[in-house]
């Protein structure tokens, strides 16, 4: 497994890729240990080049033909980053919908009703059908997209505008929302 400090990370993303954008797989105190969203790859990321790590990260099976192999477990070799003075590039999930609606999984009610949309653009779709049922231009209902955690995309839904609990049961089980459903639970 390889390891890059986090400044490293912040200028040129994954050592094999350039994406900015990586899953967790764990935090230990200054290591975190992730996977890159776009291609794949298992890498640690060390707050500097001083940490050792003393924890190790299970990343392949022993034997890869057997479903229940145990896993090697492994700590990153610090390396310079490879594709040093070659920008990071911006990752985005893909932009995937169902037939009718967008994808929405409600989180619960609060102040809002929050829920994720699986991009940016699908967010956006939503946002532009709740500005047509209002009938305004700017809802007080929002998208909640922050550049740097392009899989943490959530549309709010806000309680002046929509009854929140007839949007979360019609919502809750299908994951979908719907131009109809925000009609029907228009305040």
């Amino acid at each position: 497994m390889l390891a890059i400090t986090f400044e490293e990370y912040k200028k040129y993303g994954c050592p094999n890729c350039g994406c900015d954008s990586v899953q967790g797989d764990g935090l230990y105190s200054v290591i975190s240990f992730g996977k890159c969203n776009h291609c794949g790859l298992h890498f640690e990321i060390r707050a500097n080049k001083h940490i050792e790590c003393r924890v190790r990260s299970g990343v392949r099976p022993k034997e890869p033909w057997n479903p229940k192999s145990q896993l090697i477990f492994e700590s990153g070799i610090l390396i310079k980053h490879p594709r040093t003075d070659i920008p990071k590039w911006h990752w985005e999930p893909k932009d995937v919908r169902p037939e009718h609606g967008e994808y929405w999984s409600p989180r619960g009610i609060g102040y809002d009703l929050s829920g994720f949309v699986k991009s940016k653009r699908a967010g956006e779709r939503i946002h532009e059908i709740v500005k047509k049922v209002l009938g305004k231009e700017k809802p007080k209902s929002w998208l909640d997209y922050r550049e740097n955690e392009p899989t943490w995309i959530q549309y709010k839904l806000h309680p002046e505008e929509f009854n929140l609990e007839q949007i979360y049961i019609k919502t809750k089980d299908s994951g979908i929302l719907t131009e109809e459903i925000l009609i029907e639970t228009k305040i």
